[in-house]
């Protein structure tokens, strides 16, 4: 573990603004945000100004140390202005999500008693039909609206506003955010984190982590996800992370390959879209020989990566290994194609994780690996180091944090980063921490005998089969995800029933890629979901993935849908977790035909 003394001040702050006014002290000339196309950087002096202003029209609105706003924007930096103002005044500030439909904004602002709605000129229709439940709307738009106006406000400001003075008068047990968990099933629950839960978690995650002071990080996930408020906003102000925004989703590969950050976490699902890019690449290099090497240094790799696995399993040192001058260029060369030659730490959490997949990287010289936490835990509670990642493992529980198994296999955490519970929902929050204070996560794990923890799957997704055999879905359905690309989505069903079916949905742009890589023209991978080449690389993809598993666990039968899953509908929640109650019910009929079909 680092030494304190080592350390930036901020990182060891009781509060967020308090983290936020010592890295202003400490780097008030280094870049905050970086540049893009249209907007030039920002020092964290300047976007400490910003945060004055936004301050002062919080205060103007007469909105105090207590209350509640919601913002609705997409990825920008007036987001971070607007959120770090109310932390410094001890306001509460949440994040809308732009894709939810308007009873559900509807019900989190009723739930939360917001005052204030703040977004900009693309919701602002939206944000308009809320006006009955808040006090006040408020947008940032150059265009003409009806609304009350951000740089109206902002020029009645005043100037003078004492930005540090309100900092002190924050306290650690002042809510910082509710952050909404969408929920698979029922209404969603606003998670209420305090200043002393999210800087715990923080301090904690980054000391486990080794992350170095002014890391530079690329942010594209949106900050109603709790893992982006934590990476991207709270962990910037506390060791002078430099921010570079994604504001169009589409081009995280690309701005990835223009940022290279020194740190970066992900889901699963962007971290298998760099593989693919990799693979591509290296089968597109078209003198044989030098394709044939790189094969050979990844092949390598991966051979060094498997011995290391085998002497921490047995507890022993990591065993010495050296890649030749011209073989780690090589591999350099990989990383840098994807913009990954300059990282220090990653991530990959939020949904489960393929261990070949976390391999591959580190093969590649990637120090990623998986962590664990749930929004009701700030995001993290437990975290591989970088220096001694254990596969098919999230790592052990942070340092302060505690961890024990329920009887049934349910993970239970205790700890400083525990939420306060669920906003306005006592019985709740009852249900998720019980009276001895542990937090029930609902996830099924086992503990190593050295600490490193392993989740098996959701508690309440484990199928039992007519013939009361235990499965595990996310294995199931990993298991198919790795036999091809093609697939986006996959649900495997079979509580109750004598075998496993599958709903399969397919990622167009890969379906069209691989269409065209033999030799099938066309326009768009939509128009191909059942043409017999796609057919054939299911069949077999299922068959590979059947080999893997045991006779009960295997795919009997599987359906492609044609729609595709939308986050924030039916089947996926806004942070791309399924629906499984929801999508069981929604394609019941399908489900039936299947196993009526495979009666026959």
């Amino acid at each position: 573990m680092t030494m304190q003394a080592e350390r930036p001040k901020a990182l060891y702050a009781g509060t967020l603004p308090e983290a936020f006014q010592l890295t202003l002290r400490e780097r008030p000339d280094e870049v905050a945000f970086h540049a893009t196309d249209e907007i030039p950087a920002m020092t964290w002096a300047q976007y400490a100004e910003q945060v004055r202003t936004a301050a002062a029209v919080l205060a103007g609105l007469g909105l105090r140390r207590g209350d509640t706003i919601a913002l609705l924007f997409t990825s920008r930096r007036e987001f971070h202005f607007l959120d770090s103002a109310a932390l410094h005044l001890g306001i509460t500030s949440f994040s809308l999500y732009n894709s939810a439909s308007l009873d559900a904004m509807r019900f989190v602002l009723n739930n939360s008693g917001t005052r204030a709605v703040f977004t900009e000129a693309a919701f602002a229709e939206r944000a308009a039909e809320l006006g009955a439940i808040v006090d006040e709307v408020v947008v940032m738009s150059s265009e003409p609206h009806d609304l009350t106006d951000w740089d109206t406000l902002a020029g009645e400001a005043d100037a003078d506003f004492d930005l540090e003075a309100a900092a002190v008068a924050v306290s650690p047990d002042d809510v910082a955010t509710l952050v909404y968990t969408a929920g698979t099933t029922g209404d969603p629950k606003g998670v209420e984190l305090t200043h002393a839960n999210i800087t715990f978690a923080m301090r904690t995650f980054v000391e486990r982590m080794e992350i170095p002071q002014g890391a530079n990080q690329l942010s594209f996930l949106p900050m109603a996800h709790a893992m982006a408020r934590m990476m991207d906003h709270y962990v910037a102000m506390m060791l002078g992370f430099s921010v570079s925004i994604c504001a169009d989703p589409a081009r995280i590969l690309a701005d990835l390959k223009d940022v290279r950050p020194s740190f970066f976490a992900s889901t699963p699902r962007v971290w298998e879209k760099l593989r693919a890019d990799i693979d591509n690449a290296v089968a597109g290099v078209a003198d044989g020989e030098r394709r044939a090497e790189i094969t050979r240094v990844v092949e390598l790799g991966i051979e060094r990566v498997r011995a290391e696995q085998k002497a921490f399993e047995a507890g022993l040192e990591r065993p010495e290994f050296d890649f030749t001058p011209d073989e780690a260029e090589l591999l350099r060369n990989l990383r840098r194609q994807v913009g990954l030659d300059r990282i220090s730490a990653s991530i990959v959490g939020g949904a489960p994780v393929d261990s070949e997949m976390v391999e591959y990287f580190h093969a590649l010289g990637v120090p990623m690996g998986e962590a664990f936490g749930m929004t009701e835990s700030s995001a993290v509670c437990a975290a591989n180091p970088p220096s001694r990642v254990r596969f098919g493992t999230v790592g052990p529980a942070l340092d302060g944090v505690t961890v024990r198994l329920a009887q049934d296999g349910e993970l239970l955490l205790k700890g400083p980063n525990v939420m306060r519970g669920y906003r306005g929902m006592p019985e709740r929050t009852a249900e998720a921490i019980d009276r001895d204070g542990w937090l029930h996560t609902g996830d099924v794990a086992r503990v190593d005998g050295d600490g490193y923890l392993r989740i098996v799957d959701r508690k309440k997704d484990i199928i039992i089969n007519a013939a009361g055999k235990n499965m595990s879905p996310t294995l199931i359905q990993s298991a198919l995800a790795r036999a091809t690309g093609l697939v986006n989505h996959v649900v495997v069903i079979g509580d109750r029933r004598p075998y496993n079916v599958a709903l399969v949905v397919l990622d167009a742009n890969e379906v069209l890629r691989f269409a065209r890589a033999h030799g099938v023209e066309a326009d768009d991978g939509s128009e191909l979901l059942d043409h017999p080449i796609v057919k054939a690389e299911l069949d077999d993809a299922v068959a590979r993935a059947n080999s893997g598993l045991s006779r009960p666990e295997q795919i009997k039968s599987y359906r492609v849908l044609e729609a595709d899953w939308v986050p924030g509908r039916d089947e996926l929640t806004p942070t791309m977790k399924l629906k499984r109650a929801s999508i069981v019910r929604k394609y019941a009929e399908i489900i039936d035909e299947m196993y009526e079909t495979a009666k026959r």
